[in-house]
């Protein structure tokens, strides 16, 4: 053995974007406390926020210390991470603000939590949360400005195949476009295994030229993404959070020219997207009178046929993209216990003979309203700023 060092210490020196400083820290004040059999809580804006990070850290730590808490998570999965919580696991909770809030209405954080980092808020301007964390050691990691050199480009783009370009994208029909058209391109973006995603990075960040389409995942590794010609975003990102992150990778030093090729049609489509996976409180009403009219304690039946059944009854489009979430919520109500298996689903109905819908008794419809919200305000910051025929989207 000739070396050995922690996987967070870069290999080399290099210019280091805000991204990695973070993360360094973040890395040494964590492992400190799991040392001292302490858990620590990260809290994020949004679950899609935490999604991301979550592939970092998990880029350094052991899977089992790493506790997401949001609700996407399965009910039973959410409640079992919870109790680990409670109970002062030594453990690294990614909780997201809305799940925050849920859990400190049925429980106190543990009298073992010391360390609480805040990851990209403007301050704790939530009364039940500062109560809450009072007395602990918290981190604020404040969310930056957006840079003034990002644009928005009512025109075409075609890269020149020269340079180093990158290309945000967060549709399929996207990267399958962008893929089919374009030489000398590296895909990141929808790529799950994490060593796969460590070599993709590992290949763009050794080639003089070329593009690298990513999703604003990072996993981490020390591949800093330097001697960048070009910043495209192809997509339009579902917050400011989720935009910084990108822009983040960019190493520090460095002054990119930023483009943004959506147009408004395509915010209304990010829009539209996030009103189906979290539905509204009326659909939900409408799915679960449709069930309450079976008259039946439980249904197993082909799902594509409870799609269209459901569909003729409440008169609208419904899909199996709609279903899921609204059974999520039932399920997180205690109306409804959900099994599914292929094309099979088993739904046992929980007291729907006079249901009481408390919606904020549900953590995925928590999520779902501060995802619409974090999309409203970053929707107002690029509409606000457009002028002309080159609209600036700098905040």
């Amino acid at each position: 053995l000739i070396d050995i060092k922690p996987a967070y210490v870069l290999e080399k020196k290099q210019e280091r974007t805000n991204l990695s400083v973070n993360i360094f820290s973040l890395v040494e004040n964590i492992k400190q406390e799991i040392i001292q059999n302490r858990p620590v809580l990260l809290i994020y804006p949004t679950c899609r926020t935490l999604e991301k990070h979550q592939l970092i850290l998990e880029n350094y730590f052991l899977p089992r210390l790493i506790q997401p808490l949001h609700g996407k998570l399965p009910h039973r999965e959410h409640i079992k991470i919870q109790e680990g919580l409670q109970h002062g696991q030594a453990a690294i909770f990614l909780i997201t603000r809305a799940y925050l809030k849920y859990y400190l209405r049925r429980s106190n954080l543990p009298e073992s939590l010391q360390q609480i980092l805040l990851l990209w808020q403007d301050d704790i301007d939530d009364l039940e949360i500062n109560n809450a964390i009072k007395g602990k050691h918290t981190q604020l990691i404040k969310k930056e400005s957006l840079p003034s050199n990002l644009r928005w480009l009512n025109q075409s783009w075609q890269y020149d195949n020269a340079g180093r370009v990158l290309i945000y994208a967060n549709r399929n029909q996207t990267v399958n476009s962008l893929v089919s058209r374009m030489a000398n391109i590296t895909v990141e973006a929808g790529v799950k295994d994490k060593k796969q995603r460590k070599a993709v990075r590992r290949k763009f960040t050794g080639a003089k030229n070329g593009v690298l389409l990513l999703d604003g995942g990072y996993v981490g590794g020390g591949y800093t993404l330097d001697n960048i010609d070009e910043l495209v975003f192809a997509d339009v990102p579902f917050s400011i959070y989720e935009t910084l992150s990108i822009i983040d990778q960019i190493a520090a030093a460095q002054e990119v020219p930023i483009s943004a090729l959506f147009t408004e049609g395509d915010i209304t489509s990010n829009r539209a997207f996030l009103n189906r996976l979290y539905p509204h409180l009326e659909l939900i009403k409408s799915v679960l009178t449709y069930f309450i009219r079976t008259g039946k304690k439980s249904i197993t039946t082909d799902v594509k046929q409870l799609v269209h059944s459901i569909e003729k009854s409440i008169s609208q489009e419904f899909k199996i993209f709609d279903l899921l979430p609204v059974l999520h919520i039932l399920v997180d109500l205690g109306l409804f216990q959900v099994k599914k298996k292929g094309s099979i689903i088993e739904i046992k109905f929980v007291n729907i003979k006079n249901p009481v819908l408390n919606i904020s008794d549900s953590p995925y419809y928590l999520e779902g309203l501060v995802e619409k919200a974090a999309f409203v305000e970053w929707e107002n910051a690029i509409k606000n700023s457009w002028y002309g025929d080159e609209h600036d989207i700098s905040s």
